[in-house]
Protein backbone atom coordinates (compact mmCIF):
# COMPACT_ATOMS: atom_id res chain seq x y z
CA UNK A 1 0.00 0.00 0.00
CA UNK A 2 0.93 3.55 -1.09
CA UNK A 3 1.12 5.89 2.10
CA UNK A 4 -1.18 8.35 2.94
CA UNK A 5 1.90 11.46 2.62
CA UNK A 6 2.52 9.79 -1.05
CA UNK A 7 -1.06 9.48 -2.19
CA UNK A 8 -2.13 13.15 -0.60
CA UNK A 9 1.56 14.13 -2.48
CA UNK A 10 0.28 12.91 -5.59
CA UNK A 11 -3.07 14.14 -5.71
CA UNK A 12 -1.89 17.95 -4.54
CA UNK A 13 0.59 17.51 -7.59
CA UNK A 14 -2.35 16.91 -10.30
CA UNK A 15 -4.09 19.09 -8.75
CA UNK A 16 -7.03 17.28 -7.08
CA UNK A 17 -8.74 18.14 -4.12
CA UNK A 18 -7.58 15.83 -1.47
CA UNK A 19 -10.82 14.09 0.99
CA UNK A 20 -10.47 11.08 3.17
CA UNK A 21 -12.78 9.25 0.73
CA UNK A 22 -10.81 9.58 -1.60
CA UNK A 23 -7.77 9.20 -0.13
CA UNK A 24 -8.74 5.53 1.22
CA UNK A 25 -10.08 4.49 -2.38
CA UNK A 26 -6.86 4.91 -3.61
CA UNK A 27 -5.01 3.53 -0.72
CA UNK A 28 -7.07 0.29 -0.92
CA UNK A 29 -6.93 0.32 -5.07
CA UNK A 30 -2.89 0.33 -4.00
CA UNK A 31 -3.07 -2.84 -1.63
CA UNK A 32 -4.37 -4.57 -4.52
CA UNK A 33 -3.80 -6.06 -7.58
CA UNK A 34 -6.47 -5.23 -10.39
CA UNK A 35 -9.59 -5.29 -7.84
CA UNK A 36 -13.26 -5.11 -8.76
CA UNK A 37 -15.08 -2.56 -7.59
CA UNK A 38 -16.52 -5.45 -4.45
CA UNK A 39 -12.93 -5.99 -3.60
CA UNK A 40 -12.25 -2.15 -3.26
CA UNK A 41 -15.61 -1.64 -1.22
CA UNK A 42 -14.10 -4.71 0.85
CA UNK A 43 -10.74 -3.15 1.84
CA UNK A 44 -12.18 0.35 2.47
CA UNK A 45 -14.85 -0.23 4.28
CA UNK A 46 -12.25 -1.94 6.67
CA UNK A 47 -10.54 0.98 7.56
CA UNK A 48 -13.22 3.63 6.95
CA UNK A 49 -16.44 1.09 7.85
CA UNK A 50 -19.24 4.34 7.46
CA UNK A 51 -18.39 5.43 3.93
CA UNK A 52 -21.33 4.75 1.47
CA UNK A 53 -21.21 2.21 -1.61
CA UNK A 54 -21.88 5.08 -3.96
CA UNK A 55 -18.89 7.46 -2.67
CA UNK A 56 -16.16 4.31 -3.17
CA UNK A 57 -17.79 4.48 -7.03
CA UNK A 58 -17.93 7.54 -7.29
CA UNK A 59 -14.30 8.25 -6.28
CA UNK A 60 -13.69 5.09 -8.64
CA UNK A 61 -15.04 6.61 -11.72
CA UNK A 62 -12.90 10.51 -10.63
CA UNK A 63 -9.94 8.74 -10.12
CA UNK A 64 -10.27 7.20 -13.82
CA UNK A 65 -10.80 10.37 -15.17
CA UNK A 66 -8.19 12.28 -13.60
CA UNK A 67 -6.12 9.33 -15.08
CA UNK A 68 -4.70 8.00 -11.70
CA UNK A 69 -6.16 4.85 -12.21
CA UNK A 70 -7.60 2.49 -15.57
CA UNK A 71 -10.05 0.46 -15.98
CA UNK A 72 -9.41 -3.10 -17.06
CA UNK A 73 -12.32 -5.19 -18.82
CA UNK A 74 -11.82 -8.78 -18.20
CA UNK A 75 -12.65 -11.65 -21.23
CA UNK A 76 -15.38 -12.70 -18.99
CA UNK A 77 -17.08 -8.73 -18.75
CA UNK A 78 -16.09 -8.49 -15.00
CA UNK A 79 -14.47 -4.46 -14.48
CA UNK A 80 -11.90 -4.65 -12.51
CA UNK A 81 -8.78 -1.63 -11.73
CA UNK A 82 -5.59 -0.97 -12.51
CA UNK A 83 -3.49 1.65 -10.56
CA UNK A 84 0.05 0.76 -12.36
CA UNK A 85 -0.43 3.56 -14.86
CA UNK A 86 3.22 2.45 -16.57
CA UNK A 87 2.90 1.00 -19.84
CA UNK A 88 1.72 -2.63 -19.25
CA UNK A 89 -0.35 -5.48 -21.12
CA UNK A 90 -2.45 -7.48 -19.03
CA UNK A 91 -2.29 -11.39 -19.31
CA UNK A 92 -6.19 -12.97 -18.02
CA UNK A 93 -6.27 -16.66 -17.04
CA UNK A 94 -9.73 -17.86 -18.13
CA UNK A 95 -9.69 -20.24 -15.36
CA UNK A 96 -8.91 -18.47 -12.16
CA UNK A 97 -9.78 -15.22 -12.96
CA UNK A 98 -6.89 -13.48 -12.10
CA UNK A 99 -4.99 -10.66 -13.68
CA UNK A 100 -0.99 -10.68 -14.18
CA UNK A 101 0.66 -7.49 -16.04
CA UNK A 102 3.04 -8.25 -18.42
CA UNK A 103 5.59 -5.50 -19.97
CA UNK A 104 7.45 -5.97 -23.26
CA UNK A 105 8.90 -2.77 -24.36
CA UNK A 106 9.54 -4.47 -27.93
CA UNK A 107 6.04 -5.18 -28.52
CA UNK A 108 5.00 -1.85 -27.30
CA UNK A 109 7.29 -0.69 -30.33
CA UNK A 110 6.58 -3.15 -32.94
CA UNK A 111 2.78 -1.98 -31.89
CA UNK A 112 3.32 1.63 -32.72
CA UNK A 113 5.40 1.62 -35.58
CA UNK A 114 3.18 -0.77 -37.10
CA UNK A 115 0.33 2.25 -36.43
CA UNK A 116 2.24 4.43 -37.56
CA UNK A 117 2.95 2.73 -41.21
CA UNK A 118 -0.71 2.26 -41.23
CA UNK A 119 -1.26 6.05 -41.51
CA UNK A 120 -4.96 5.78 -40.05
CA UNK A 121 -5.88 9.07 -41.30
CA UNK A 122 -7.23 11.05 -37.98
CA UNK A 123 -5.64 9.03 -35.73
CA UNK A 124 -3.29 9.27 -32.84
CA UNK A 125 -2.32 6.49 -31.19
CA UNK A 126 -1.83 7.69 -26.96
CA UNK A 127 -2.46 4.69 -25.33
CA UNK A 128 -1.92 1.01 -25.88
CA UNK A 129 -4.33 -1.79 -24.06
CA UNK A 130 -3.74 -4.92 -24.89
CA UNK A 131 -5.00 -8.12 -22.70
CA UNK A 132 -4.00 -11.80 -23.93
CA UNK A 133 -6.52 -14.33 -22.83
CA UNK A 134 -5.90 -17.81 -21.63
CA UNK A 135 -5.56 -20.51 -19.11
CA UNK A 136 -2.19 -20.72 -16.95
CA UNK A 137 -0.23 -24.81 -16.60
Amino acid sequence: MLPHTKIVELFRSRGIKVTPQRVAVYSALTGLKHPCPEDVIGKVKETFPAISTATIYNSLDFLVQKNLIRKVNTADNRMCFDWDMSEHYHIYCADSRKILDFRDEELTRMIREYIGKKCISGFELTDIQLQLVGYMK
